[in-house]
């Protein structure tokens, strides 16, 4: 039997307009499901919480047992937050 992945989120608060928040596809071994891609959140602007999950080990783990998470937009602020459940 397969253990299943660790469920992990990533709860971002973006007050500013317009930004764009990229989960960067894994690389090499790990990331197993790294040809489906980045996953590109875009805000449409004003005060925004979102949760994005689950964020698959399978999908976005580097080789160094990372996860790449790329912030793109006109003024960045906010807050990034990641959470782990088992």
């Amino acid at each position: 039997m397969v253990k299943p992945d660790k469920s992990r989120y990533v709860y971002l608060y973006l007050p500013s307009a317009e930004d764009t928040i990229t989960l960067v596809a894994g690389t090499a071994g790990p990331a197993y499901l790294r040809d489906q891609g980045d996953l590109v959140f875009s805000a449409a602007g004003g005060a925004e919480r979102a949760c994005i999950g689950p964020v698959e080990s399978g999908r976005f783990l580097r080789a160094d047992g990372s996860i790449s998470i790329d912030v793109a937009g006109t003024s960045i602020a906010g807050t990034i937050d990641a959470y782990g459940i088992e």
